[in-house]
């Protein structure tokens, strides 16, 4: 039995074709009628592979949202808090007092030693030249005094009694030193940037106490003018 075969220019059967395209869309439903006009148009774009469908968006418009990192010229630092006082707690449940010595009675340039502190108002007192000294500083009895040098004033000197006992008083004695060793440590400090080039201004070498006045932003804290 001799099979017969077509060549490729041989034609198909319009009848057998279409025979043929009914039973492989009932095999296949899902798939599209295929006639001789869209054998070679552009596939259905559901059975084109995801890689070689062609894109859809449109490159006419940028879109509103963008990914790009934000340069660092454009993104501005939230403002620093500023610095505020914190309230401390009262030394004294009375109004603190201090020695009038210390706001407007003693002759002393800070540089020097204490002992070149002069009370010309108690010069000639009967209890000695150097009484004065031991006075106390501040009314009632406190365990420390807190001080602030008119051009230091981000550096508190609190000051102690010299014993530990816990009746000890603070002095005027005990303020001139803590006072007279804030100082020295400064002159030291500016002294040491002044030489190795630093623009800084040093302490002149007389720097003299013009009182204690109140703080105006803490409480039980005094503030030294200086001259």
């Amino acid at each position: 039995m001799s099979i017969r075969t077509l060549g490729p220019d041989a034609e198909i059967d319009p009848a057998r074709r279409e025979r043929y395209d009914a039973e492989s869309r009932n095999l296949h439903p899902l798939l599209p009628i295929v006639t001789s006009s869209s054998m070679f148009t552009t596939p259905h774009p559901s059975f084109v592979p995801q890689s070689m469908a062609l894109p859809t968006t449109s490159y006419a418009r940028p879109s509103h949202f963008s990914f790009n990192p934000i340069p660092d010229i454009h993104i501005v630092s939230p403002p620093l808090p500023r610095r505020q006082c914190i309230p401390l707690p009262q030394l004294s449940y009375a109004e603190m007092q201090i020695n009038p010595l210390l706001v407007n009675g003693i002759d002393y340039n800070i540089r020097a030693p204490t002992s070149f502190a002069a009370c010309h108002s108690r010069r000639h007192s009967s209890r000695g030249r150097d009484a004065w000294r031991y006075e106390l500083a501040v009314h009632p009895t406190v365990p420390s005094l807190t001080i602030y040098l008119d051009f230091d004033s981000d550096r508190p000197i609190v000051v102690f009694p010299t014993h530990n006992n816990h009746d000890a008083s603070i002095t005027i004695a005990h303020v001139l030193a803590a006072v007279n060793h804030r100082v020295t440590a400064v002159g030291d400090e500016l002294q040491q940037a002044y030489n190795a080039g630093y623009p800084v201004q040093l302490l002149p070498r007389e720097v003299y106490w013009a009182g204690l006045v109140p703080s105006s932003t803490e409480r039980d804290v005094w503030v030294l003018r200086t001259d």
